[in-house]
């Protein structure tokens, strides 16, 4: 009896562990206990990331499921549950390193670089799944090189702000609490109040933000 593309797709999840990625799941949830178990109690809730990445591992079958007459649809599944899985695994591993062993020695490391690093990691598994699936490496850098043009361009102001914001965090010429001159007239000063990705958000003495 021939295989419909369900039976193949439940075939395919069945078989996870001899494709290697029971054992890619089981080594994601160790890394991400050994995080929760090994970092400060205030940066526990770091462990979101990793976590929702592996709730969100079996998306790909349920994707696959809706459309079982699909002709590449179990190895899509089986290669997009292998992606959540090994960004889940380089995230547990990248915060171990900063907040469960660097932090202990020196200062944590501002939000902002520990985002970029995160999305990083993410990028970092398309690319390992893609070479996986057989995406040859000159079309995959081509392609990305176009999408980064493109995205550059179409998004110039809010990375320059995001830029702006990364050189605020690794310079730091003030911190939170502290009190500024936001712009060329001596009388316009603020505290500083939140800085993020975008802007650095300063209350006025009127008591407005800005």
């Amino acid at each position: 009896m021939k295989q419909t593309s369900l039976d193949q797709l439940v075939n395919a999840f069945t078989g996870m562990r001899d494709a290697g990625t029971g054992r890619e799941l089981l080594v994601a949830l160790v890394a991400l206990v050994l995080f929760v178990c090994s970092s400060p109690r205030g940066r526990r809730w770091l462990a979101w990331g990793p976590g929702a990445l592996l709730v969100l591992s079996p998306l790909p079958l349920a994707a696959a499921a809706l459309f079982p007459d699909a002709t590449d649809g179990p190895r899509l599944a089986l290669l997009g549950i292998r992606f959540f899985l090994l960004a889940s695994l380089l995230q547990s591993m990248l915060l171990l390193v900063v907040v469960s062993v660097w932090e202990r020695i020196s200062q944590p490391m501002p939000r902002i670089f520990l985002d970029v690093l995160r999305l990083v990691t993410i990028a970092a598994a398309l690319i390992a799944i893609l070479f996986e699936s057989g995406v040859r490496a000159d079309n995959l850098f081509t392609g990305s090189a176009v999408l980064t043009a493109v995205i550059g361009f179409a998004m110039k102001d809010t990375l320059g702000n995001v830029f702006a914001g990364l050189a605020i965090h690794a310079e730091r010429p003030f911190e939170l609490d502290d009190w500024i001159q936001y712009d060329a007239i001596a009388a316009h000063v603020g505290r500083v109040v939140e800085i993020n990705w975008r802007a650095t958000k300063v209350i006025t003495l009127d008591e407005a933000y800005v």
